[in-house]
């Protein structure tokens, strides 16, 4: 009997203590997931006299100088495990990119032929960089291995080709041309092949920005006068229209679960940040002052936005909730802070 209490009490033991270390560990890995979806938050500022790359945390501490190039630096992205940085880097009446580590130390790409890059990002795997590029002729859409090898121009068109941007899985590439009279969306393939031009209309079509899931392209267009949102189907061009009034609407931005897009209007006097959600087109306004708003970015877990305003006198980084609440100021001085990113977990 008493070997059979002994027992019972061994087991309890034992599972109390399985139960407490899995509680532990859930712990651990929700703190860690907690901690890595939102760790650093980059952003642009002229504050030490030259336009250079910053990050912080996103509370707005420990406010860190990435870059001390002693030029212009700037359109950055970063690479999708977050260590490296790519950028465009303009000193001494040249402009080129370049990357730059943890520990500051800048690389030059060397995109050779006289080129002049812009907007470079990342391919998902993070081993090529993609841009837009010009000579004495108009911008063609290149790719660049991230050592600086294997530049290839992928559209070599005599007509503009800009704003390249990756699909989620990388085997696509959207992007504005005018091949056609007007600003359109393409899609090719990484190689340039199997080109298509997603929109057709005479209108302006511009900033095309994957949805998580690779099916929708949203863009800016001004079809019915103003600038408004609109989305379309990459396998059957089905275009739907995600904003309407008066009003501008700029610099659309995904929610990573793809069900809303955040974006930045203009009306009348005053400008703000809205949201509105893709199946039921509720628009939701999140902040709108008489000030600029602009440049709104999602968190990695859709709970919060950034987005640069100048509501205090100069341009400052500010985060909300994705429902405008609890809107703090993460910067704060009198140089010019602005384009936040959120970096990537590493």
């Amino acid at each position: 009997m008493l070997r059979a209490v002994s027992r019972m009490i061994l087991l309890f033991g034992i599972l109390f203590f399985l139960e407490q270390t899995i509680i532990r560990v859930i712990a651990q890995v929700t703190t860690t997931k907690h901690n890595t979806i939102i760790e650093r938050i980059a952003f642009v500022s002229n504050r030490g006299g030259f336009t250079e790359l910053y990050t912080m945390n996103v509370d707005g501490s420990n406010q860190h100088e990435v870059t001390d190039n002693q030029a212009i630096s700037t359109n950055f992205s970063w690479s999708p495990n977050g260590s490296l940085v790519v950028y465009e880097l303009i000193k001494d009446d040249l402009q080129y990119l370049a990357i730059s580590g943890n520990d500051t130390t800048t690389v030059s790409i060397n995109t050779t032929n006289n080129l002049t890059a812009f907007s470079p990002t990342w391919s998902p795997d993070g081993t090529w960089i993609l841009f837009h590029a010009m000579t004495n002729a108009d911008p063609d859409i290149y790719i660049v291995n991230r050592d600086g090898s294997e530049l290839t121009n992928l559209t070599q068109s005599p007509s503009s080709n800009f704003t390249p941007q990756w699909s989620p899985d990388g085997s696509e590439i959207a992007f504005v041309s005018t091949r056609d009279g007007n600003d359109e969306i393409y899609i090719m393939d990484v190689d340039g092949s199997n080109l298509r031009n997603l929109t057709e209309n005479p209108a302006s079509d511009t900033t095309p920005v994957w949805s998580p899931d690779g099916t929708w392209v949203a863009f800016v267009s001004n079809r019915d006068g103003y600038n408004q949102i609109f989305a379309v189907r990459v396998e059957d061009s089905t275009v739907h229209q995600l904003t309407s009034g008066s009003g501008d609407c700029y610099n659309p931005d995904w929610s990573p679960d793809g069900s809303m897009i955040v974006f930045q209007v203009h009306q009348d006097k005053s400008e703000g940040i809205d949201l509105v959600y893709v199946d039921d087109l509720q628009r939701v306004t999140l902040t709108m002052t008489e000030t600029h708003n602009g440049v709104p970015k999602w968190s990695p877990d859709g709970e919060h936005i950034a987005f640069m305003s100048d509501r205090d006198g100069d341009f400052e980084i500010f985060v909300m909730d994705r429902d405008g609440q609890r809107l703090h100021q993460l910067t704060d001085n009198h140089a010019f802070d602005g384009f936040p990113a959120w970096i990537p977990a590493q």
